[in-house]
């Protein structure tokens, strides 16, 4: 019998991780599909990072340097408006009296949350006021190019898409642990490059600021 359960219970973990495996492999080929691509180019001021990536790699060279790739330039300008264009969501602000709401609880997700892949709402309510706010944690790109807010998860899955539209080989990784976050391959310099939050080519990141493994 024991042998029997612990069969049984193995089954069920290794159907759980091949289910979080297909979702986010779902997840992952919404970056590439087309018109999710031009909703985002839409939004990126294309031209005016261009001009920045290749005004910056030239005066690399013109400082003495042998010169700063500038696909590696662009890549830092596409994460310095991205830090403007996306922000951290920790706890709404009451729509009715500004006031930071404290959390209640998970609620519900509706009908259209599920149509935007959230499958987790966070419930808070108004200290003040007493009205209830939701945070839904949407893990559809496109609806995340409307918000633009949210966590950890929100900002890598915005992020890829925005990067893939910009042409860059990307890959979303994720630590089941607590954290999810972006990396980007470097042609210039063979390798990935980890791009975390405002921070680019900081692999320790979390280690060092947070105190995490």
């Amino acid at each position: 019998m024991a042998s029997v359960l612990m069969e049984t219970y193995q089954l069920e973990n290794e159907r759980e991780f091949l289910a979080r495996l297909q979702s986010l492999d779902r997840g992952v080929h919404l970056y590439e599909l087309p018109y999710l691509q031009q909703q985002a180019l839409s939004i990126i001021p294309v031209s005016e990072l261009k001009q920045k990536a290749k005004e910056a790699s030239e005066k690399s060279r013109e400082d003495g340097h042998d010169g700063v790739d500038e696909r590696d330039c662009l890549l830092l300008e596409v994460l310095s408006w991205f830090a403007s264009f996306f922000h951290w969501m920790d706890k709404p602000i009451c729509s009715d009296c500004g006031t930071t709401t404290e959390p209640r609880g998970p609620v519900p997700p509706t009908v259209e949350d599920q149509k935007w892949l959230a499958g987790r709402v966070e419930g808070y309510k108004c200290p003040k006021c007493g009205k209830d706010e939701r945070f839904p944690r949407y893990n559809h790109p496109e609806k995340l190019l409307e918000t633009r807010c949210g966590r950890c998860g929100e900002f890598a899955n915005c992020k890829a898409l925005v990067l893939r539209s910009m042409g860059f080989e990307v890959r979303h990784v994720t630590d089941w642990t607590d954290h999810v976050w972006v990396e980007v391959y470097s042609n210039a310099q063979q390798r990935w490059i980890h791009c975390d939050g405002g921070k680019c080519d900081e692999n320790l990141l979390y280690e060092r600021w947070w105190g995490r493994n």
